[in-house]
């Protein structure tokens, strides 16, 4: 895939350093450094390039809130593929007209019966990563070459549209919000 590579951003940093931390009214609840990141983005990397073979699709995300975000998706992006966020309300319609043909899920099963369960792996940091598979065959197949992921949105007519977002689109937002955060005090 050309252009940005999350990868190598994620790798210039100090891997101890923390990557993400997620907190509440009560404090932190849970941290994750570079070298975390970069290891369990290791672990998911093989799991989906045995199962999804063919590059270039969008891969649906059905997942709330979740710590492996940033590993999931530089692995999505190291094997080509493109990214959708999916809701449960609106899953089985969402994959046929994106055509999305795989669900990661982290939390639970998919509430529609379109999906198949195929693979699970448990990850070092305690969570489980599901494949599940498109049984249907999607309205149209649709290529996803240079897209970083699809964002579905209403817009002003309140009908549901998606918006690709290729890479070079934000490439340059953060190639410059890296050297902007280099010259601040706070060090990344």
């Amino acid at each position: 895939m050309e252009g940005l590579k999350i990868r190598k951003l994620v790798e210039e940093h100090n891997p101890e350093k923390p990557a993400l931390i997620v907190v509440s009214d009560q404090g932190i609840i849970q941290q994750v450094n570079f070298q975390t990141v970069l290891n369990v983005t290791d672990e998911i990397l093989p799991f989906i390039s045995q199962n999804i073979t063919s590059s270039n699709n969008c891969i649906g995300l059905l997942m709330d809130k979740n710590i492996l975000l940033p590993s999931i998706i530089i692995c999505l992006q190291d094997l080509s593929q493109s990214f959708s966020f999916l809701t449960p309300q609106t899953l089985a319609e969402s994959c046929n007209r994106l055509g999305i043909k795989w669900l990661l899920v982290l939390d639970s099963k998919p509430s529609s019966n379109v999906f198949t369960f195929t693979q699970k792996l448990r990850l070092s940091i305690a969570d489980e990563l599901q494949l599940w598979e498109f049984k249907g065959v999607p309205e149209q197949i649709k290529c996803y070459e240079n897209v970083l992921c699809t964002m579905q949105t209403s817009g002003s007519t309140g009908e549901s549209k998606a918006v690709r977002i290729p890479f070079d689109c934000i490439e340059k937002n953060v190639t410059g919000l890296k050297y902007v955060a280099a010259r601040t005090e706070f060090n990344f």
